[in-house]
């Protein structure tokens, strides 16, 4: 049963300094754990025996694993935005007058909420954290694997968490699945080129999956998230704080410490550091 929370009340919550910080340590300890294990699994994997050339490619390799990593957590973000607003203005505003606003316009007002969110994943991968190694067959590759990351856990929450109250959402997340996409000039066969480009990324999708079961399960454990305010905005705040992780892990450089650093030719011939 979920017990709906004023909206002042829930914001009070989430803002405890105390909690909050103690929330991001564990946040920040996740995303450095995946970046890790995305390294392992670079090295592991690496062919080339020549020293140079497998550190080199370590590092492209990574680099290029670690921002798809992103881009997924970012992707998968903004659909949360999306049905996330949904629940805070279905659940959670009581005023009568936007009550009737909403009761007539929350058609137009989701179409509304679906275009922002496609435009937060613009901001948030080309600005916020920009992506500079991935290219638009491994962008279309992770829409779809965030969208296999959103069916487990509308799987979850429906079959697992045994709540009903987001079927009136599903419609529009399909929508939002296909209009992510599928292009007004895409084919069958760039459909399907997709599919298999994203099997690719299934082991993202599974880092992706264990992070945010490992981060809820401390959120709930410790009781910053609220089961009682409904999963989709508990998951939500969750996914908020890992996107500044992700910022500060990228902008402080510990990512170029985990994934090394990119050499470059000094003006004696000599390969520096950056």
């Amino acid at each position: 049963m979920i017990i709906r929370l004023p909206l002042d009340e829930l914001i009070a919550h989430y803002t405890v300094w105390q909690s909050a910080l103690i929330f991001f340590l564990f946040c920040f300890v996740g995303v450095l754990t995946s970046l890790l294990i995305i390294l392992l699994f670079t090295r592991i994997t690496e062919r080339e025996t020549s020293k140079s050339a497998r550190r080199r490619n370590i590092r492209e390799r990574g680099t290029n694993l670690v921002e798809r990593f992103y881009d997924l957590m970012f992707s998968d973000t903004s659909i949360l935005l999306f049905m996330g607003a949904y629940v805070i203005c279905d659940w959670f505003i009581a005023d009568r007058d936007f009550r009737a606003f909403w009761k007539e316009q929350n058609s137009f007002m989701l179409l509304a909420f679906l275009v922002i969110s496609c435009l937060i994943n613009a901001f948030l991968d080309r600005i916020f954290v920009r992506l500079k190694t991935i290219d638009a067959t491994e962008a279309a590759a992770i829409r779809l694997i965030s969208m296999a990351y959103m069916g487990a856990l509308f799987i979850y929450i429906k079959f697992l968490y045994h709540d009903n109250n987001y079927d009136a959402i599903i419609i529009y997340f399909i929508g939002m699945l296909i209009g992510r996409f599928v292009y007004f000039d895409a084919s069958f066969r760039d459909f399907f080129q997709a599919v298999k480009n994203a099997a690719h990324n299934f082991p993202l999708l599974i880092l992706a999956l264990f992070l945010t079961a490992l981060i809820s399960y401390l959120g709930f454990g410790s009781g910053y998230l609220l089961r009682k305010n409904g999963v989709v905005v508990s998951l939500l705040i969750a996914h908020l704080f890992l996107d500044v992780c992700i910022f500060l892990i990228h902008y402080t450089g510990l990512e170029k410490l985990i994934v090394g650093r990119k050499k470059k030719t000094s003006s004696r011939g000599f390969a520096e550091e950056e």
